[in-house]
């Protein structure tokens, strides 16, 4: 799982990313006059996509009257980057709080390498999207595979990067990150496509100056990092390997090493209106079609949503979405979090946002409830999960997990047979499409919208809930729920592939199911028994919800 490691700053990471300032912009500044000389403006826009702290670089493109627009995912970064006199905005990489062609040079600095691949895509996206009709683009990162020294720099850095992958982060994207450009920008905009390069030495020189201008300040900001997510025994390790390279170089000291290499990509896009890809074309009607919904902030109860459990203090941040534009606007959550999670490809995106006809098709929505964790205040959707209801003609053969379970391997309808959701009268239903909104949601959200959309079916008599969850997911939900509570179906090898347009091949799905008459007291016995604030609220919530029980027998 990835982690969100740079969602909250530290001083001593403001503070490396400032230093490193001071060495980067000389190949952004390059990079941009460059580009500028190419497109044959003297001024123009310049968005920085994770400009992070320092507004080195900003007053560097005023100082040759470029507007600088600093965006950035921190809070306190934004308000660094404000208080130094630009319009900063406060937003990821993969949505951008930017107008649409709007920027001359859309600019990300040590960024790309923290993303993943569907992540960069859509980043690259935005970019585009951002862009005036003749524009340019410019992606910089680290080649880490550059560094030359003595085996115990090399050793350390081996495992400095062993730890850094673990949190998401790329080392040697630097190194491929002109021709990831190209590739990703040719699915876009079609072609030519001139990517320019350049390549700066963030350092070469005695051991002594490597350690105290670069090593150190990045060892201490990453240890720092890496205890604020709970990584201690990782920045006790770097902090010592630290100390062990101060001893070497002690007595090394005329020893000559050569730092990461920063790599910068840029091009220059033409006529961008008139070669736009039908991918590029789906994703501004997606980006920009909706636009009314992008803060979710238009929704009235008793218009567009009533709530769940109206009768329980405890589930009012869950809602039932009862008018169309706030079942699509569900529905684009869940397929952003697709996207972005690598089960489909963009081919799966259809240009009103949501899946195409044949992975969603509307015979299901109509089936189905659409559950919301909600934002009181503002309204905002922060995720969603869904029940698809079976037909009355073929009754739990109608669910698709059961469809395609069926489908993969005939021999599976007879051994379904012996699992009680399969009988008619116990009205089994399909729970589908838990996501997040990429934009604010969190995981406690949905596990709370799973919560009530149990007691919701129950309720509504249907007590058997089964679904086809992404096998890297699994244990998760495991981990959080109890396997007293999700259960698996026919076991491990009932794993399969789903046969949909844009699914991405190495997706698989395992089949689960929920007994809901039991389902709410195994949440509350398996998260009683734990800490930590998301099965807090499973508890709050299971508690609550089995306490109304009680209270409506007596």
């Amino acid at each position: 799982m990835r982690v969100d490691f740079y969602r909250e700053g530290s001083r001593e990471e403001a503070l490396r990313l400032d230093m490193m300032a001071r060495t980067a912009n000389h190949v952004s500044m390059d990079m941009i006059r460059l580009l500028t000389r190419r497109m044959g403006i003297e001024s123009g826009t310049v968005l920085d996509v994770g400009a992070g702290d320092s507004p080195r670089l900003g007053r560097q493109l005023n100082d040759i009257h470029h507007q600088y627009i600093p965006v950035d995912m921190r809070q306190d970064a934004i308000s660094v980057q404000t208080d130094a006199g630009f319009d900063a905005r406060q937003s990821i990489a993969t949505e951008l709080a930017v107008e649409t062609a709007s920027a001359d040079v859309s600019h990300a600095r040590f960024t790309w390498g923290w993303l993943s691949d569907a992540e960069r895509m859509l980043s690259l996206a935005e970019m585009v999207r951002v862009s005036r009709d003749t524009a340019a683009i410019s992606i910089i990162d680290y080649d880490w595979t550059a560094i030359e020294g003595p085996s115990i720099l090399l050793d350390m850095v081996s495992d400095l990067m062993t730890i850094m992958q673990q949190t998401g982060f790329e080392p040697q994207y630097g190194v491929r990150v002109a021709d990831d450009l190209k590739e990703k920008l040719e699915y876009l905009v079609e072609g030519p496509h001139d990517v320019a390069t350049m390549r700066l030495t963030t350092y070469d020189g005695s051991i002594g100056g490597g350690l105290d201008q670069f090593i150190s300040p990045t060892v201490h900001a990453i240890a720092v990092q890496l205890e604020k997510i709970g990584k201690l025994e990782e920045a006790v390790s770097l902090r010592a390997n630290l100390v062990a390279l101060y001893e070497y170089a002690a007595g090394h000291p005329e020893e000559q090493i050569h730092l990461p290499d920063i790599v910068a990509a840029g091009v220059v896009v033409d006529h961008k209106a008139g070669r736009l890809t039908q991918a590029m074309m789906t994703h501004l009607d997606v980006r920009d079609g909706g636009t009314e919904h992008r803060n979710y902030d238009t929704f009235k109860e008793g218009i567009d949503y009533q709530p769940a459990l109206p009768d329980i203090p405890a589930t009012t941040c869950v809602v039932v979405a009862t008018s169309d534009a706030m079942v699509h606007a569900a529905r684009r959550i869940q397929t952003t979090a697709y996207y972005k999670d690598e089960i489909i490809g963009f081919d799966a995106v259809g240009g009103d946002g949501v899946l195409v006809g044949g992975n969603d098709p509307m015979e299901l929505v109509r089936r189905s409830v659409y559950f919301v964790p909600i934002d009181q205040e503002t309204k905002w959707m922060n995720g969603v999960v869904r029940i698809i209801y079976p037909t009355d003609e073929r009754g739990p053969w109608s669910l698709p997990t059961i469809q395609r379970l069926t489908h993969h391997d005939p021999a599976m309808a007879q051994r379904l047979m012996v699992y009680p959701f399969m009988n008619r009268d116990e009205k089994a239903v399909e729970v589908s499409g838990l996501a997040k909104n990429m934009l604010g949601g969190s995981l406690e959200d949905v596990m709370a919208a799973m919560v009530v959309l149990s007691e919701f079916s129950v309720r509504s008599g249907h007590r058997y809930g089964v679904m086809g969850l992404q096998e890297s997911k699994v244990e998760l939900i495991e981990h959080l729920f109890g396997t007293n509570a999700i259960r698996r179906i026919d076991g491990h090898e009932a794993a399969h592939h789903i046969d949909l347009p844009g699914v991405k091949e190495g997706a698989l799905f395992v089949p689960l199911y929920v007994d809901g008459a039991t389902f709410l007291e195994d949440v509350y016995a398996h998260a009683s028994q734990r800490r930590g604030k998301l099965f807090a609220a499973l508890t709050r919530i299971s508690r609550e919800i089995l306490a109304s029980r009680d209270t409506t027998s007596a």
